[in-house]
């Protein structure tokens, strides 16, 4: 994603007097004729001291004033070519730590999360456009009852098993599951807006 604005990119400010909110993290982005990328207030290292989170990876910059800024003015992050990963704000491993304003060490991207430029692999989302109407089932069609309250573990196997070659479709609703559901290899699912599986159990 590139962007270009003669000001500001991301602002974050808030007019309350316990600080920022919130948090953001930038990915594959370029950014070119920017003042400030990403303004905030005064970071602060303290627990629930409402300081605003702030992560940058894999992204570029040309033609910036700074990558982060905050209010009173100081340079959080001066711009560079390409920044493969850096944050400020709380990190946590074994124990809290707050990076101000630096690289994360140790950071890598798994190799197969690449492509062939280095960059996060991405692709479209299969619409299925080609597929007849007669190609698609329902989670409804094995007897699933999407109210929040019965259990539908076994309509949801009989459905991603019994609908290979079709195009499985999950019915908006609350969908209760008290087992392990294996989605088989190759299986084409699509949903209604927001469906939700709710696993119960011990």
């Amino acid at each position: 994603m590139t962007f270009h604005t003669k000001f500001c990119a991301f602002s974050f400010p808030v007019r309350r007097p316990e600080g920022s909110i919130g948090s953001t993290s930038i990915y594959e982005s370029f950014f070119s004729s920017v003042g400030i990328v990403v303004l905030i207030k005064p970071p602060r290292s303290e627990m629930v001291s409402g300081s605003t989170g702030v992560i940058i990876g894999n992204s570029g910059f040309s033609d910036i004033g700074n990558a982060v800024a905050d209010t009173a003015g100081e340079a959080i992050l001066a711009p560079s070519n390409k920044l493969e990963h850096w944050a400020l704000g709380p990190v946590y491993s074994s124990e809290r730590e707050f990076s101000e304003k630096k690289l994360v060490a140790g950071f890598r991207r798994a190799p197969g999360l690449l492509d062939n430029q280095g960059n996060d692999f991405e692709r479209m989302k299969p619409q299925y456009e080609g597929r007849d109407v007669s190609d698609c089932v329902r989670v409804k069609d094995f007897r699933a009852k999407d109210d929040g309250e019965a259990d539908e573990i076994e309509a949801f196997r009989t459905a991603l098993y019994s609908s290979q070659e079709k195009v499985l479709l999950v019915d908006t609703g609350s969908y209760i599951l008290t087992g392990t559901v294996t989605v088989p290899a190759e299986s084409m699912i699509v949903s209604e807006t927001w469906p939700q599986l709710l696993a119960s159990g011990s």
